[in-house]
C-alpha cells in the first residue's frame, strides 16, 4: 500500500509587532510539534542484529513543510555494535547521520510516523550494555524542543525469541480493497494492518495479539482466526494462535522467510464519529511458548489511531503511557474461513492473514497463508529487493520511509 500523506499544512498567521505587541513566533510554535521515542533496543545475545524503532508523532495542529532525522552514533561501543540509517538525500558528518523526510514521511496532526534502523551486533558480543544512540528531529517551525530529541541505551541481552508488533494508524479503504491514505468516512469499514515478527534467536511458537480499538469504532468480521475471541462491544479481539510459528531471522537467508506474519481486521467507524482523529487504539503481542520471557518487552505494543473525515471536534482522549491490551479472552470465538491473503471489498468480512517477505524492516520473509487455519504453500509473497541495507519498501505498506 503507499505511504500515508494525511498532514495538513499549517498557515501561521502573520502578526505585526506594534502597537499591540504580539509576536507572531508563538502562534507558529503551537502548532507545529512533532516528536519522537525510540523502543527495540535490546538485541538478543547471537543474533545478527534487529531493527530499532523511531516514533514520529506530530503532537501540533499542523504538519511542517520539512523536517530531518538526526541520528548520532558517537556513542555506541563499535566492538560490539554498529548502526545504520540509510536513504537518498542523507548526509554525514563524523557518526552524525541527518536525512531529510519526504512530504509523506513527515505525520500529519494526531499521527504517527515509525522508522527502522538496522543495529548489527559484531560476532559472539557479549551480554550488557553497547553504547548509547541519539536521536532527534528537527522540524520548521517547531519550538518545542524538549520533545525533539531522546537518547537511549543499546543492550544485548539474552538468548530467545524477541517479538515486535507494529500497526498501521487506520485510514480509508477503496472499493478495490486497496488502503489509501485518506481519512475514514464515518459509517464506512476499513481495514487494520497489523505487523509481527521474530526478531529473536529462538522460534517463537504460537503467537498472541491483543487489539483495542478506539470509542466509536468496531470489529465487523463475520470470522476470525482460530484461537481470536471478540468482545461483546466489539472494541477488542485477544488471539492465542497456535497454528501461527514466527522462526528467527537468520543473516544467513538470501531472502528471510517466515519469521513475520501480517494481520489484517475489518473495522467500522461509526456514523456519529467525529473527526478528524480517533484516540485510544493499541495492540500488543507476544508468543504461546518458550514460557520465559521475551528479549526485549518495549517493542511488544503499539498504538494507533483511526483518521476519520467530517467536521473536526474534540478526539477521543489520548491513552495513558501504561495502556496496553494484554491477551484475555472475553468472548465465544467465530469460526475462522477466511480466503484471502491480503484486505478485501468483499462482502464476506474475514480477518486475513499472510507471511511475507521483509521490507525496510517491516514484514517477513515468508510465504503466503490463504486463510487463518491455511498451511504454507510455495511462493515468495510480495517482491523483495535488498540492497545493502536499504530495502525497497511494497507499496501496499505505509510505514515511513526515507525520501523516495
Amino acid at each position: 500500500m503507499s505511504l500515508r500523506s494525511l498532514g495538513r499544512l499549517g498557515v501561521a498567521a502573520l502578526v505585526i509587532a506594534g502597537a499591540l505587541g504580539i509576536a507572531a513566533a508563538p502562534a507558529l510554535a503551537a502548532d507545529v510539534d512533532l516528536s519522537l521515542s525510540v523502543t527495540g533496543t535490546t538485541i538478543a545475545q547471537s543474533n545478527f542484529g534487529k531493527h530499532l524503532t523511531i516514533d514520529l508523532v506530530n503532537r501540533g495542529t499542523t504538519k511542517p513543510a520539512k523536517a530531518s532525522l538526526i541520528l548520532d552514533t558517537s556513542e555506541v561501543d563499535a566492538s560490539k555494535a554498529s548502526v545504520t540509517y540509510d536513504g537518498p538525500g542523507c548526509t554525514s558528518a563524523g557518526k552524525i547521520r541527518t536525512c531529510p523526510l519526504s512530504e509523506t514521511s513527515i505525520p500529519g496532526p494526531g499521527a504517527t510516523k515509525h522508522f527502522w534502523v538496522q543495529v548489527d551486533l559484531v560476532p559472539n558480543t557479549s551480554q550488557g550494555s553497547a553504547g548509547k544512540i541519539t536521536a532527534s528531529i528537527k522540524a520548521d517551525g517547531d519550538a518545542t524542543t524538549a520533545n525533539d530529541i531522546t537518547t537511549v541505551e543499546l543492550k544485548v541481552g539474552s538468548r530467545g525469541p524477541d517479538i515486535k508488533v507494529y500497526a498501521d494508524d487506520v485510514t480509508a479503504r477503496a472499493e478495490n480493497g486497496a488502503i489509501t491514505p485518506d481519512p475514514v468516512v464515518p459509517g464506512k469499514i476499513t481495514t487494520l494492518p497489523v505487523f509481527v515478527s521474530n526478531e529473536g534467536v529462538k522460534t517463537a511458537q504460537g503467537i498472541k495479539v491483543s487489539i483495542k480499538l478506539p470509542e466509536h469504532a468496531v470489529f465487523v468480521m463475520d470470522k476470525l482466526f482460530d484461537g481470536c475471541f471478540l468482545s461483546a462491544d466489539r472494541r477488542t479481539v485477544d488471539c492465542a494462535m497456535s497454528q501461527y510459528n514466527l522462526r528467527p531471522r537468520l543473516v544467513t537467508d538470501s531472502v528471510p522467510t517466515g519469521w513475520s506474519i501480517d494481520l489484517y481486521f475489518d473495522v467500522q467507524v461509526a456514523t456519529d464519529a467525529v473527526g478528524p482523529i480517533l484516540r485510544g487504539g493499541v495492540v500488543s503481542a507476544g508468543y504461546i511458548s518458550p514460557d520465559y520471557g521475551d528479549v526485549d518487552s518495549t517493542d511488544d505494543s503499539d498504538t494507533f489511531v483511526v483518521m476519520v473525515a467530517g467536521p473536526a471536534g474534540t478526539a477521543s482522549p489520548s491513552p495513558s503511557a501504561s495502556a496496553s491490551a494484554s491477551p484475555s479472552a472475553t468472548s465465544a470465538s467465530a469460526s475462522p474461513s477466511a480466503t484471502s491473503a491480503s484486505p478485501s471489498a468483499s462482502p464476506s468480512r474475514s480477518a486475513s492473514a499472510s507471511v511475507t517477505p521483509a521490507a525496510s524492516g517491516r514484514g517477513g520473509g515468508g510465504l503466503a497463508i490463504t486463510g487463518p487455519t491455511g498451511m504454507v504453500t510455495g511462493g515468495t509473497g510480495l517482491a523483495l529487493v535488498m540492497v545493502g541495507t536499504a530495502l525497497v519498501v511494497a507499496t501496499r505498506r505505509r510505514r515511513a520511509d526515507i525520501e523516495h
